[in-house]
């Protein structure tokens, strides 16, 4: 009987800081530097691998400025603890641990049964604004396969589950003329009526609500233009009031009045696999988006679910293997499976509830230090405000503005240069209601998409690395082989320009701007960029002679 499954690390002593980062809803990423005076952890209780913290930890030696970043592919609740070791009085070392987390945790192995052991990936860093994530990236990018970076647009955020067949038939034409591959319908589809909510579990059409039995004539119009459908699944949940727990409650576990698809139950995978292929082959799904709205808080198996996660990726790699080109989307309420583990079965995740290009910015900037940024997704979520009332410094006769939450309470003007470093290093996602948008902007996303497809090699093989993180600016920098493309975003400044300093060759030599610059000269003087005001983007693009 196992209770601790973990690996240890001794880092010696000194003084050291620990960086960890919260994860809530439309609270995603949110990373703190503190002080290592005791001990410092980081854990899930639950099935939702990064839900109230994400499975990493760096940890700097204050002393040396050098320090390991420790990143976990966890297939178990996890923790992660770094604590101050007393040695002969006064003397003290830092220790790690890494690995299940052992509440509850009492593992029976069977004889001849074998036990993977924690899988993580730990490297030194000199950097702390980023940790080196470019090392991360790098390794990512060789060594774990995705599908083509797509351009996806989402039914969601335009009328969240208030969909109707007329209105979703005018959205399709619009977003494939910008340039959509992928059409995704979200909740609301299914159930009876507009309770849907009370249905999860119970997969059928709605007949009453939504498209009111039309679905099948959708996906044959999303087809006809030339785009491929996708479709929302919730299939982990099930609401207490679901007919399917009164068909076969033993396919479904119960934690805090919540209900839970039990897939180390054969009968219970085979029957959501089932539900899947049908739906699969009646509406040629090549898209589907997971999503995972609760739960589970207590492991009766004392597995730490490890049973639960073993029955699972073999189901979703089953699932990959009968439907090869099936695009794959991971979500939980938001980001709360964003982890490397999620990122080797599913080809991109949910960004955020939360799809605002300021915070959306910062979300996705503390999510590359864990994550390649190829399976981030960056969602447009916009209208066009007319007849905008200039001021004395403001000429425009219309207005973008965007959510500025995840629940278009909140609203907030977008400049097109900041939206379009926005939309840029990770998949590009639409969710809003096209005909709310103007000629103008309509026309602004189809040169960005049509400008993002024509660079999609590029940004499919670029690391990235943060240049500069600070209230003010923020630069980034995507680099391959041949090419190097940083964005600088601005927030509240008082400066016309800023030096950047592009990790290149130094025995190279660079194009920048018509001019032909040694790697040496880049390395020791940077590059000037314009900037262009405040909340806006500036680009500045580097190619190997």
């Amino acid at each position: 009987t196992l209770n601790c499954l973990k690996s240890k690390f001794c880092l010696g002593g000194g003084e050291f800081e620990v960086y960890t980062q919260y994860n809530g809803w439309q609270n995603e990423n949110v990373g703190k530097w503190q002080t290592l005076n005791t001990e410092i952890s980081v854990s899930t209780k639950g099935i939702r691998s990064a839900y109230g913290a994400a499975p990493f930890m760096a940890i700097k030696n204050k002393q040396t400025g050098r320090g390991i970043v420790f990143h976990l592919l966890p297939d178990y609740a996890w923790s992660i603890q770094a604590r101050r070791v007393a040695k002969d009085g006064e003397i003290s070392v830092v220790e790690i641990e890494i690995g299940v987390n052992s509440e509850n945790f009492l593992l029976d192995v069977e004889p001849e049964e074998s036990i993977d052991t924690p899988e993580m990936i730990f490297y030194e860093f000199t950097n702390d604004i980023d940790f080196d994530c470019d090392k991360l990236h790098k390794y990512c990018i060789n060594n774990y396969s995705r599908k083509r970076m797509p351009v996806v647009y989402n039914t969601w955020l335009c009328r969240f589950d208030k969909i109707t067949f007329e209105n979703i038939e005018n959205q399709i034409k619009k977003a494939a003329q910008i340039g959509v591959e992928y059409f995704v319908v979200d909740a609301g589809w299914f159930g009876t009526g507009e309770n849907w909510g009370t249905q999860r579990g119970d997969w059928f059409e709605n007949e009453t609500g939504g498209f009111c039995g039309r679905m099948k004539e959708i996906s044959d119009i999303v087809r006809a233009n030339s785009m491929k459908f996708g479709l929302w699944f919730e299939i982990e949940s099930a609401s207490a009031e679901a007919n399917i727990l009164k068909q076969h409650k033993e396919y479904f576990v119960e934690s805090n009045g919540l209900y839970f698809l039990d897939f180390t139950s054969k009968m219970a995978r085979e029957y959501i696999y089932n539900v899947l292929k049908t739906f699969i082959e009646k509406y040629n799904i090549e898209y589907i988006k997971f999503d995972f709205n609760q739960d589970v808080d207590y492991d009766n198996n004392h597995c730490a679910y490890m049973k639960y996660h073993k029955a699972y990726r073999a189901f979703i790699q089953k699932l990959k293997k009968d439907y090869p080109d099936m695009y794959m989307e991971n979500c939980a309420s938001g980001g709360m499976r964003m982890d490397l583990r999620n990122a080797v079965d599913f080809d991109s995740f949910w960004l955020s509830d939360n799809q605002s290009p300021y915070d959306g910015m910062r979300i996705f900037k503390e999510g590359i230090k864990r994550l390649p940024p190829q399976c981030i997704e960056k969602w447009a979520v916009l209208r066009t405000m007319e007849n905008f009332a200039p001021s004395r410094y403001c000429n425009e006769g219309e207005k973008t503005i965007s959510t500025n939450d995840g629940t278009w309470n909140s609203v907030v003007g977008v400049h097109k240069s900041f939206l379009n470093g926005f939309l840029s290093g990770g998949p590009i996602g639409i969710s809003c209601d096209l005909n709310a948008l103007s000629d103008k902007l309509l026309i602004d996303l189809t040169e960005h998409i049509a400008k993002f497809k024509g660079e999609r090699e590029f940004w499919e093989n670029a690391v990235c690395n943060i240049l500069i993180d600070t209230e003010k600016i923020l630069a980034l920098e995507y680099r391959t082989a041949n090419k190097v493309k940083v964005i600088v975003y601005t927030y509240k400044i008082s400066q016309e320009s800023v030096y950047v300093y592009p990790k290149i060759d130094i025995n190279d030599m660079y194009r920048y701007r018509g001019k032909v610059l040694s790697g040496s000269a880049i390395i020791k003087n940077g590059i000037e960029i314009k900037l262009n005001g405040n909340y806006s983007a500036a680009f500045a693009e580097l190619e190997k002679c």
